[in-house]
């Protein structure tokens, strides 16, 4: 059955069936996001398999779309909380350290 669903869908592209599913785009985002480290992106992509996901979730959209459309919203707007929520920590911790390097070669404090 996935080898049938797959040669259909290599001559017109992988996201012709499934259009506008957020997690068949997450999965390869988070593939090649991973793939930038060195060693543990080639460990990430031997254990991941984001094309097989991807084929569960294209077989998984034929079966029932409006529940993976609703679902694939949900990890979406999951997964740019949890981007925005890192954002502002990685600002944070930032300006914490910052303020630590400062006052560890200033001890008297800005200003003084």
């Amino acid at each position: 059955m996935r080898k049938n669903i797959a040669s259909a869908l290599v001559p017109n592209g992988p996201f012709t069936c499934v259009q506008n599913n957020q997690s068949t785009r997450l999965n390869i985002l988070i593939e090649n996001l991973v793939d930038i480290i060195p060693f543990f992106g080639n460990l990430f992509d031997f254990i991941w398999k984001a094309n097989s996901k991807n084929m569960i979730l294209v077989e998984n959209y034929h079966a029932n779309p409006t529940r993976v459309r609703r679902n694939s919203k949900f990890v979406l707007a999951f997964t740019v909380a949890f981007i925005m929520t890192m954002v502002v920590a990685t600002i944070a911790l930032s300006i914490f350290v910052l303020r630590a390097l400062i006052l560890w070669l200033d001890p008297s404090g800005p200003g003084a």
